[in-house]
């Protein structure tokens, strides 16, 4: 008896202590979870990171696309234009202007006088660009296979761009020789004022032997027309 009486006390005993160790282990288990469950609901410092870098790329972004779209340009690249055309749509330019005075410079990048005297036709739209059309007319496409009007165009603009000259401008694409017999022009500068009915005034050029200006010749005509009611 003594000794299943020890038995039994001994039984009883690895019986409690199973229980404990289970014990243990279930609320070690129990604590794992709510730890897992805990992490994925609170997120990573990683993660985290990486989500501010994208939302900083994302307003630098945007504050580069604002200051882009809101950015304007230089004046003279932006407004300095031409296009290639003939007298006769210069002739329908000019009538289309009725009610302004109306100014065509005949030039060429290659005629020194010209260039000389363009800066007037530049000054006149400065100061009456209300009351007058400017309008250059660059004789300097000279009909060669090997240079193409767009060329010529080119090396216009070159010069339409320094001297800022932000009317309207067109670059011949008749040959300088058929434009002159066309026009009975004997060479260039030549200028050609047109009043506000779109009636030549007056040809200033040269073939008469005498040099003319803008400041002498030009500007008076146009300021006199300028203050006539038509």
């Amino acid at each position: 008896m003594r000794h299943a009486g020890f038995t039994t006390l001994i039984v009883l005993s690895f019986a409690i202590g199973c229980a404990q160790q289970e014990s243990s282990s279930s609320a070690k288990s129990g604590s794992d979870d709510n730890s897992s469950v805990n992490d994925s609901k609170t997120p990573s410092t990683g993660t985290k990171s990486v989500k501010e870098s994208v939302a900083a790329k994302t307003e630098v972004k945007t504050a580069e696309a604002v200051t882009e779209s809101t950015s304007t340009k230089d004046d003279t690249d932006g407004n300095v234009t031409a296009v290639i055309g003939t007298w006769a749509d210069t002739e329908k330019f000019i009538a289309a202007q009725k009610g302004k005075v109306v100014v065509v410079d005949l030039w060429a990048t290659y005629c020194v006088p010209c260039k000389k005297e363009f800066p007037g036709l530049v000054k006149l739209h400065q100061e009456l660009g209300a009351k007058v059309v400017c309008v250059s007319f660059s004789l300097d496409y000279e009909g060669l296979a090997d240079t193409p009007v767009e060329k010529s165009k080119e090396n216009a603009l070159k010069f339409l761009n320094k001297m800022n000259a932000t009317f309207h401008n067109v670059i011949c694409s008749t040959p300088p020789d058929e434009f002159y017999d066309d026009q009975n022009v004997a060479s260039i500068p030549v200028v050609r004022v047109y009043d506000q009915t779109g009636k030549l005034a007056k040809q200033f050029d040269v073939d008469a032997g005498t040099d003319f200006s803008y400041e002498k010749d030009i500007r008076p005509l146009v300021d006199s027309l300028v203050a006539e009611k038509r």
